[in-house]
């Protein structure tokens, strides 16, 4: 309103009155990055030079998936508890990413065997402490029972699915 609704004189100066936030989330498509490794030639000794692939974070291994969209995978299936299906029809929706269920099956692998290290880590933790705590309780994952057991200071968390025994920990 930049005039008088009463006589239509024009306004000058003013205040702030109100602000309102708007949040909004605009679904995204997925980014595709070509990296390009220029091979020359040394003009002195004319040794053929090719880069080494400089991708340390950026992905894992020799795939496809960057570190981004697999840890997206990963959470949608493990905290979401979402199928492949689901997640499938995610990523086509709201990304525009058409993935096989092959891939999909082929980050989570990853994820797992990447983490493999660490689940040992914990479990040695655990098997080391003075105190151990274990609890039977419901899985976050299954809904199953299962054994929780965790340190004195619950610094370290192992669910085991099934029953009790001791042997397990």
């Amino acid at each position: 309103m930049q005039v008088c609704p009463e006589c239509e004189s024009p306004l000058s100066q003013g205040s702030v009155w109100r602000t309102r936030e708007v949040v909004e989330i605009v679904p995204n498509s997925a980014v595709v990055a070509e990296h390009v490794y220029i091979e020359r030639d040394c003009p002195v000794c004319g040794v053929n030079c090719k880069p080494a692939p400089q991708l340390e974070g950026v992905v894992v291994g020799k795939r496809r998936f960057g570190v981004g969209l697999v840890s997206l995978i990963a959470t949608l299936r493990e905290k979401l508890r979402l199928p492949i299906r689901q997640i499938r029809w995610y990523l086509k929706t709201y990304h525009e990413l058409q993935v096989s269920t092959g891939a999909i099956v082929d980050a989570l692998r990853t994820v797992a065997e990447r983490g493999a290290g660490q689940v040992e880590q914990i479990l040695g933790a655990i098997r080391s402490s003075r105190v151990v705590n274990a609890d039977e309780t419901d899985g976050e994952r299954t809904g199953a029972t299962g054994m929780c057991g965790c340190t004195k200071e619950p610094t370290e968390k192992y669910f085991i699915p099934g029953g009790r025994s001791s042997e397990e920990c």
